[in-house]
């Protein structure tokens, strides 16, 4: 059996349907913790409502505890998928269902992929499975298109989403602003790696301009 299956039972438990109040002992799972306890054999697991409230070997299982046995099982705190288009882009050859990249320089480090998250995305449910509770979604340059538009070397704003069924799903908006440089970089500046680079230094220095003369600029 695949870990990926193994967190199938565990993940979707506790973050898709979620535990409502009741309190839930997973018990005989292998932990990895990730902390100073290590990994834990045959561990139990305390959930209370929402919260995980005791992780170890030796755990008394309160008596109205719902218990799941996680035998054979792992179990790690949920996973961090920290740079893709999760929720932006269903199929990457269908361009109805993608929303990661614009064209032009109308919107550079201001065009917000957050505006086009879809919680809805079958990729989530996907992802929980292999325990991604957690998920950075960020903008990407495009090749030009047929007008030769091409994108800016800022690509736009990303975000920290969780992947759980609470109807807020955003940890952090506007959490990173993406810049391409390497062979990417390159394509949208011109051809050159140190073009990208004096874009992004005059974008800097444009923005330290309009900090220093808001009030300047706004009257025109």
């Amino acid at each position: 059996m695949s870990v990926s299956i193994k967190f199938l039972a565990l993940f979707v438990l506790l973050i898709a349907n979620g535990v409502g109040a009741q309190t839930t002992a997973i018990t005989g799972a292998t932990v990895h913790t990730v902390g100073p306890a290590g990994t834990l054999t045959n561990a139990t697991i305390i959930v209370d409502g929402r919260r995980i409230t005791a992780v170890g070997v030796d755990i008394v299982i309160p008596a109205n505890a719902n218990r799941v046995d996680a035998t054979g099982k792992i179990v790690t705190p949920g996973l961090f998928s920290p740079l893709g288009q999760l929720g932006l882009s269903e199929v990457s050859a269908v361009a109805g269902t993608n929303d990661a990249t614009q064209r032009g320089a109308a919107f550079t480090a201001s065009f917000d992929v957050a505006e086009a998250f879809n919680p809805r995305s079958i990729l989530i449910a996907i992802s929980r499975i292999d325990g991604v509770t957690r998920a950075g979604i960020t903008p990407r340059a495009g090749a030009p298109d047929g007008e030769g538009n091409v994108s800016h070397v800022l690509s736009g704003l990303g975000s920290v989403v969780h992947l759980g069924d609470s109807p807020e799903h955003f940890v952090k908006r506007g959490a990173v602003v993406v810049a391409n440089f390497g062979e990417t970089g390159s394509g949208v500046a011109g051809g050159s790696r140190a073009g990208a680079i004096q874009i992004l230094r005059a974008a800097l220095d444009d923005a330290r301009d309009y900090a220093r003369n808001k009030a300047a600029v706004e009257r025109g």
